[in-house]
Order: C-alpha cells, then sequence, then structure tokens
C-alpha cells in the first residue's frame, strides 16, 4: 500500500526555544512535532559553525498533536563550556540523516548564538 504523505510527523528546531544555562555549559533546545503521526528515535544533533559535531542526543519518542495540544520534548546538551566562543554560533538540527519520512523536512534546524 502506498504511504499516506499527510500521516508522516514533522519534527521542527527553532532558535526560539532554545536557551543556554547561565554558566554557559549547557544549551536546551525543544524539539517539537507538529506532524500527524510519532516519531521514534529522533536523532538531535549540535554543531558548530564550521559544522563540526560537538555532541548529539537521541529522543526515544515524540507523539503527534492529534488532539491540537502541541508535542514539544527539552533536549539538553551538556559539557559546552569553552566549545563554542563567546560571540560564535551553534546548530542545532533533527533528524540529520533524513531517517524520518516527513511532512516538511526544512524547519529541521536552528543557528543559535552563544552570546549568554
Amino acid at each position: 500500500s502506498r504511504e499516506d504523505f499527510w500521516a508522516r510527523p514533522d519534527l521542527a528546531i527553532t532558535s526560539d526555544d532554545a536557551e543556554w544555562s547561565a554558566d554557559g555549559d549547557a544549551l536546551t533546545v525543544v524539539l517539537h512535532n507538529l506532524g500527524n503521526s510519532a516519531a521514534r528515535n529522533v536523532l538531535v544533533r549540535l554543531t558548530d559553525a564550521q559544522g563540526k559535531t560537538l555532541t548529539e542526543r537521541t529522543v526515544p519518542s515524540i507523539e503527534a498533536p492529534v488532539d491540537l495540544v502541541p508535542r514539544r520534548v527539552s533536549v539538553t546538551f551538556t559539557g559546552l563550556k569553552g566549545a563554542v566562543p563567546r560571540g560564535g554560533t551553534v546548530q542545532a538540527q533533527t533528524d540529520p540523516g533524513n531517517a524520518v519520512a516527513e511532512l516538511n523536512e526544512d524547519n529541521n534546524r536552528g543557528i543559535l548564538g552563544s552570546e549568554r
């Protein structure tokens, strides 16, 4: 049977939903699912301005907002103090290898400043 395109999840990360810890050691980003089905084993990667992977986390599951209540999972990266120069940027990206078939692949990353 053909896959129903509209039944896919839609993972999203935005720079508006990111927060550095006061000491600059941790960054928390919020992973959203805007689609119509759950996503499992979702990789979230943090890279520096040159694209070098700093760290990654796997989110076991994020449900779909089928009841119109937003679905969000906070993902915290630690051990970042000194890894990103002050004034530098990092990129948080979900599903960097496109392992999850989604409604929209264009909302999977956010560029985040290191100002704290």
